[in-house]
């Protein structure tokens, strides 16, 4: 986890939290949360069927749609989507899956200043997923995202807009980003 206020001097704490989790034989996830906000440090979990994703827009969508049904079932209001926080988890979950960086959260505290330059936020999170299933990958991500408290914070956190990537490694494993922002 990360936790980074954006102001004259960034304050940064680093506590990086992993969690696997089984699934069907052959299929397994990991998933981390960090959140970049004044003295918070968070991460999350949960489960939800997203069928027939046929492209990662489709499947980032999904996962933004879901996500939102989640809060509203919380009733908190949803996040709107924003392309520039989606082109950044993006960046990174291709990263991920290409073996660029290690899976986690490596890089985060320069996309968090980039997302505050660009979007001018008061707080920035994250959380990230890999999941090694064809079998509703997105929807596995969902599930342990939700099940894990940090995560689950994120989700449920005062962000008003969000970004999701998802990037596929050669070898069929799902790397998933999901960008928090603060306005």
């Amino acid at each position: 986890m990360l936790n980074l206020t954006p102001s004259k001097s960034v304050q940064t704490l680093a506590m990086s939290l992993g969690i696997v989790v089984a699934g069907l034989i052959g299929s397994s996830l990991q998933s981390q949360a960090q959140t970049a906000t004044p003295g918070v440090s968070t991460r999350r979990t949960t489960s939800f069927q997203i069928a027939d994703a046929s492209s990662i827009a489709e499947m980032e969508r999904a996962i933004f749609n879901r996500i939102n049904q989640y809060r509203a079932s919380k009733g908190l209001r949803p996040m709107v989507w924003n392309d520039e926080i989606a082109h950044q988890a993006r960046e990174h979950s291709r990263n991920m899956a290409k073996k660029i960086v290690p899976f986690g959260h490596q890089g985060f505290e320069k996309r968090a200043k980039a997302l505050s330059a660009a979007i001018q936020s008061r707080g920035t999170g994250e959380n990230v997923g890999w999941v090694m299933s064809k079998n509703d990958p997105a929807g596995k991500v969902i599930d342990a995202w939700i099940k894990s408290q940090k995560h689950r914070e994120n989700i449920e956190g005062d962000f008003s807009m969000t970004g999701i990537g998802v990037g596929i490694s050669a070898m069929g494993e799902y790397y998933f980003t999901q960008d928090f922002v603060r306005k």
